[in-house]
């Protein structure tokens, strides 16, 4: 026969054991929340200036990047009329980093024309006028780098670019040695916070 302690110990073990967990049975821990997943819906477009003409302050530079634009366009005040296109400044470090969300478009896949354009005002978004300095992403100074049919869930890297504005209605170019297009890695899981004691 049991004395009362090792009842009441008994008891107190089993209902900590149901109140735990019913089948899958955890003892003082947490759940393992779920990982965040990779922007498998976007195209991602990483890269850096290495270096401009025409212009002095980094942080007035504009990267836009068009999706789907019309090849036969290229005036560099076709980019007003992208329908679907995103924008960012560059960093101190003169990095920079777009995303697009293809998904909202129905499309796995767009061609893709990258362009620097020299926009000192508080809002990026305003329109590319005559008059303005404006450069498109070229790896040869006599060809437009469209980068076509990119897959979501890519990520295209771009080599520094040195870039040479010009007067709108004239465009200049940002030459690259070498533009890749990589699968997006997956998010790194964010893992559980340790038990407390």
């Amino acid at each position: 026969m049991r004395n009362w302690r090792e009842v009441v110990g008994l008891t107190l073990l089993s209902l900590a054991i149901v109140r735990c967990g019913g089948n899958d049975i955890c003892l003082n821990c947490d759940a393992v929340p779920t990982p965040t997943p990779g922007p498998r819906q976007r195209i991602a477009i990483e890269g850096s200036i290495n270096s401009w003409t025409g212009f002095s302050a980094i942080e007035d530079i504009v990267v836009i990047a068009c999706f789907d634009l019309d090849p036969s366009l290229t005036s560099p005040t076709a980019f007003n009329d992208c329908v679907e296109k995103t924008f960012t400044r560059p960093n101190a470090d003169r990095n920079f980093n777009l995303t697009n969300d293809l998904s909202v478009i129905n499309q796995n896949q767009a061609s893709i024309r990258i362009a620097f354009w020299v926009n000192p005002e508080a809002n990026p978004a305003s329109e590319i006028s005559d008059g303005d300095s404006f450069a498109e992403l070229t790896q040869a100074a006599s060809a437009v780098a469209e980068l076509e049919d990119v897959s979501l869930g890519r990520t295209v890297q771009i080599n520094p670019v040195d870039v040479v504005f010009a007067v709108v209605p004239d465009s200049g170019v940002g030459t690259t040695a070498r533009i890749q297009v990589l699968i997006t890695p997956e998010a790194t899981p964010t893992p559980a916070p340790e038990p407390t004691p």
